[in-house]
């Protein structure tokens, strides 16, 4: 959106910012050769030269006018959605329930930290029987510690609210590219830390599904393969990415989380919102890398969130830490499920969930969210 010549500077600062980004990172593949004075010295230029890296980015955010385009009306909800958001106002807690022709809003109690599911259901559900059985799917906009309650596992009529009906973890972003198309490309990328053998199967069992599903192009990058430059260029290329690996939620607001990728880098929110292009449909199958931040005045940033933000329609991640077992188990069944003629990733998400749920009632099924723009 910017004027020609803006455009021009900003597609220059980005291109700098990711071309010496990529040099720092080949950098790191010299250490083992550095003796012990010379690594430190080679440790402190590098924090150096990535501080300044930072600032010479945030210069660049900083140069785009934060009017920038005519301010537009939300476009209508759709038919059938639900849409319910509770936030802490100036009169205490609210709760808001909106259709494509009534909003209804009503105080109440935040629920005790140690509330049973039950309770929170009745607290956070409770009167909406009528709005609930009309929606096709529900959309949650969450606040604050709310983030924490898994509202799609929340008790409805004897079953979790998922069972009757969609539910989606909203940014309330305006709509980005279809998660809906065609996939042709996909690149899957697995334990780029070396460090964890399941997450390196998963994707080998990924890439498989996809490879089964007659994707035309599926490319694979396991352990060492799946540098921050392949992983960088290959995510501008492909209509869906899936990571099995690490993940890191750092920082104040959550800004310093990133993907560990091989060679010490690693895919950091500053590296996902200034790519040339995301991948509409990802899947993030690594610990928290749905979180974000519980004390952010509105949204926190975590690492989904940067794919949403970026332009990705419908990221699939866990809000807590989670096991190689049950990543594999929900992987698995995702892709068993996915046809994008009968609901894409989303759809084939809430099948998977209640696969897992139904053959392992133990096992943090409900760590794993569907989050849309």
């Amino acid at each position: 959106g910017l004027e020609p010549t803006r455009r021009a500077a900003w597609d220059l600062a980005i291109a700098s910012y990711h071309r010496d980004r990529a040099a720092l990172e080949a950098d790191v593949g010299h250490d083992w050769r550095r003796s012990g004075e010379a690594l430190d010295r080679a440790l402190a230029a590098r924090a150096g030269r990535l501080t300044a890296l930072q600032a010479s980015l945030d210069t660049a955010l900083a140069a785009i006018d934060p009017a920038l385009g005519s301010p537009t009306r939300p476009a209508p909800l759709a038919e059938g959605d639900l849409v319910l958001a509770w936030y802490r106002t100036t009169r205490g807690w609210w709760r808001f329930a909106a259709t494509s022709t009534e909003v209804q809003a009503d105080p109440f109690t935040l629920p005790s930290a140690d509330a049973s599911p039950a309770q929170r259901a009745a607290t956070l559900l409770g009167g909406l029987d009528g709005a609930l059985e009309r929606a096709a799917r529900v959309r949650v906009l969450a606040y604050g510690p709310l983030r924490d309650v898994d509202v799609h596992a929340l008790p409805w009529r004897g079953e979790p609210l998922l069972a009757s009906r969609p539910v989606l973890y909203s940014m309330d972003l305006p709509a980005a590219s279809p998660a809906q198309r065609a996939i042709t490309r996909a690149l899957v990328v697995g334990d780029p830390s070396g460090s964890l053998a399941g997450a390196r199967r998963e994707a080998a069992q990924v890439a498989s599904a996809l490879t089964k599903a007659d994707i035309p192009a599926v490319r694979l990058l396991a352990g060492d393969q799946a540098t921050g430059a392949a992983v960088r260029s290959g995510l501008g290329t492909v209509d869906l990415f899936h990571f099995a690996g690490h993940a890191d939620y750092a920082g104040r607001g959550g800004w310093e989380s990133h993907l560990p990728l091989a060679e010490g880098a690693g895919l950091g929110l500053t590296d996902i919102l200034t790519l040339p292009a995301v991948p509409p449909q990802v899947v993030l199958s690594g610990c928290e890398t749905g979180r974000s931040a519980r004390d952010a005045s509105v949204l926190g940033m975590g690492l989904a969130h940067a794919f949403l933000a970026r332009g990705s329609a419908v990221v699939v991640a866990a809000e807590r830490p989670v096991d190689d077992t049950l990543a594999a188990w929900v992987s698995a069944a995702l892709y068993r499920h996915l046809d994008l003629a009968a609901g894409g990733l989303q759809a084939a998400t809430r099948a998977a969930l209640l696969e897992v749920r139904s053959a392992h009632p133990d096992a943090d099924w409900a760590s794993y969210r569907v989050i849309t723009r």
